[in-house]
């Protein structure tokens, strides 16, 4: 899912389960080339899609947090997104929240 308070920006937050990557790919490689695959995973991901087909993840963003839960990462896009307002979600400053959810294709 990507999240903003400025759908007119260039620059979101993408939430995403852990499972969307393939750790496989990944084994043997050091920790730089590691999060370089993470996101060229992500971005392939992202670019499936036809509403965030110009996306890809800002390289040093992504954030795994706790063990079991989500992670995120900041996306760019070249196009606008086309988002939905999330009802009764405020950023701090009181502008509401949208957001687009992925196909799951």
């Amino acid at each position: 899912m990507l999240q903003t308070d400025t759908p007119g920006g260039i620059e979101y937050h993408f939430i995403f389960g852990r499972m969307l990557i393939d750790y496989e790919k990944v084994e043997g490689l050091n920790q730089e080339y590691r999060m370089v695959n993470f996101e060229e995973q992500l971005s392939a991901i992202l670019q499936r899609d036809q509403n965030t087909a110009s996306c890809f993840v800002i390289p040093g963003t992504i954030n795994f947090g706790e063990p079991g839960s989500q992670a995120a990462a900041r996306v760019r896009s070249v196009k606008l997104v086309n988002f939905q307002v999330q009802e009764g979600i405020y950023a701090r400053d009181g502008a509401p929240v949208y957001s687009y959810v992925l196909s799951r294709d």
